[in-house]
């Protein structure tokens, strides 16, 4: 089984990423974006990581395409798409934590 799950985790977690939206809907957005604001938080205060300039450039990136879509855009495709990299994004932090 964990074999599986090394091979399908990108599948697996988009699956259930947008399941679970299609299921909760917003919640789940803002879940997604809050659970990577507070992981980029705990990982700078508690474990004092420094993050690469590609990494800060990618966050602000997410952070900026989160902001636009709260504001202007209400499309659901792109809530899902920004559910799906803000759940990959976490999983990343969390499991590599450097």
């Amino acid at each position: 089984m964990k074999h599986f799950w090394n091979n399908y985790f990108w599948l697996i977690t988009f699956i259930i990423s947008y399941l679970l939206f299609w299921i909760f809907g917003d919640i789940i957005f803002f879940l997604s974006m809050l659970v990577v604001i507070a992981e980029i938080l705990i990982l700078k205060t508690i474990y004092r990581i420094k993050f690469f300039y590609f990494d800060v450039i990618l966050i602000s990136i997410y952070l900026f395409l989160c902001l636009i879509c709260l504001l202007f855009l209400f499309v659901e495709t792109f809530k899902v798409f920004l559910v799906v990299i803000g759940v990959w994004m976490s999983l990343t932090f969390f499991f590599h934590k450097r």
